[in-house]
């Protein structure tokens, strides 16, 4: 989620930025061309720092969510595995009361 308000918060500064551009443009036309090539750089700049600072962000989500993947995998494991030593107890004393009962008889 915060990616997606990096992206947005991207757009407006390089709206904001394109805006004042254009107002600059409007009222001093002798220097169109210096504004018009400040803002070819500008813009993508604000764009390139956007994408990277929205990579990181969507990295750390990334992790974040392998991590809890990570530590709920862990969890069901443990579970299963102490199913499974449940499930052979529970034979071996099954084989136990059978022997008893046999040799009872």
């Amino acid at each position: 989620m915060d990616s997606i308000k990096c992206k947005v918060w991207v757009t407006i500064i390089a709206t904001v930025v394109a805006v004042v551009f254009i107002i600059l443009n409007y009222f001093t036309e002798n220097l169109s061309r210096l504004w018009l090539s400040i803002e070819v750089i500008i813009l993508p700049s604000i764009y390139i720092i956007g994408s990277v600072i929205s990579e990181r962000i969507i990295k750390k989500e990334y992790d974040a969510q392998i991590s809890y993947i990570g530590e709920e995998t862990d969890k069901l494991t443990k579970k299963y595995l102490n199913q499974i030593v449940e499930i052979e107890r529970l034979k071996y004393d099954n084989d136990l009361l059978r022997e008893r009962l046999k040799n009872g008889k």
